[in-house]
């Protein structure tokens, strides 16, 4: 799928399916294609968390908020 929504819906089928690698791809995807989506970097830095992946997940937290220091 080309849409960003549908892309994102997807990952969260796969998730609730359990096919953490096939999000995490889709995910990834995501955040190179819009590197200035701070709502989805911190999606997928919490989805990187959950996954025991702190020091990814910390990389996503640290663009977010480069990107958006509010």
């Amino acid at each position: 799928p080309e849409s960003s929504a549908v892309r994102l819906a997807l990952a969260d089928v796969y998730m609730k399916q359990d096919r953490l690698d096939e999000a995490q791809g889709l995910l990834q995807n995501l955040v190179e294609k819009e590197p200035s989506n701070t709502g989805l970097r911190y999606y997928f830095g919490e989805f990187l968390l959950l996954r025991g992946l702190g020091e990814k997940a910390t990389e996503q937290y640290r663009e977010t908020l480069n990107a958006d220091p509010k």
